[in-house]
């Protein structure tokens, strides 16, 4: 049984990857099926973000194993100029690089989530196997996903 699991790797679950202890990458286990940087990297990378670069550095110093990093993607940008999304992307992929080597990484869907008795959480995965977690962070982003999920979800739209 892995420690964690990670569905998705948009923004949110680099920031998930960024957050989790060192000794406990060892066990766990990502999936991605897509695009690491999710689709604000693959389908929205030339939109310019709504916040400023001083924000966005801000927040990646937020986590604890970033705090100190150089951000050579966002060097460009003045302050209070709104970077690309890509760019912003970009520098949390880069940030979390060492972390993503360190997990179990699967380029697959996870199709199907269960709760187990004893506590935690089994996902079954595109390719039919079935992978146990302690501690799940769903990070499956703004494009609309269905899962057999029985958690409830909100919308996007809402």
């Amino acid at each position: 049984m892995f420690s964690y699991a990670i569905v998705g790797l948009g923004p949110a679950g680099l920031l998930a990857l960024g957050h989790l202890p060192q000794d406990a990458l060892r066990s766990t286990v990502v999936f991605e099926p897509g695009c690491i940087g999710g689709d604000l990297a693959a389908l929205y990378g030339t939109v310019r973000a709504n916040i400023p670069t001083s924000v966005v550095r801000a927040a990646l110093q937020s986590v604890p194993a970033w705090s100190a990093a150089p951000m050579p993607h966002l060097a460009g940008y003045g302050e209070e100029e709104c970077p690309r999304l890509m760019d912003a992307v970009k520098q949390m992929c880069s940030l979390a690089a060492d972390r993503l080597r360190a997990v179990e990484f699967h380029a697959m869907r996870v199709d199907g989530l269960e709760e187990l008795a004893s506590g935690g959480w089994r996902l079954q995965t595109s390719d039919g196997k079935f992978y146990d977690t302690k501690n799940l962070f769903l990070c499956t982003g703004a494009k609309p996903h269905t899962l057999n999920l029985p958690i409830p979800m909100i919308p996007l739209s809402i």
